[in-house]
């Protein structure tokens, strides 16, 4: 006899994929602030340089620190193309 709780039908893959997903999209949020175009160039950086959006946002970080920029300052330069990663 099975004695584990019947699962929860309002809770589904989906929606755990979802509130993960949420989490993450949250953590970019507060890494990189609410700009879109920073979070365009971070998915521009991201393929360029062959890794996942982490470590994108973490060169993304990297630059705007090493020149004295503002990381949206950087995300403008990537999204018109006149700043590459790879």
């Amino acid at each position: 006899m099975d004695r584990r709780p019947a699962p929860d039908p309002g809770v589904t893959v989906a929606t755990m994929k979802g509130a993960r997903m949420d989490a993450e999209v949250n953590e970019f949020v507060v890494l990189l602030g609410p700009s879109p175009v920073v979070h365009q160039a971070t998915g521009i950086v991201s393929v360029q340089i062959y890794a996942g959006l982490r470590d994108a946002a973490d060169r993304l970080i990297a630059t705007s620190t090493r020149t004295g920029r503002s990381v949206e300052s950087i995300a403008l330069d990537v999204v018109d193309g006149t700043l590459r990663f790879d």
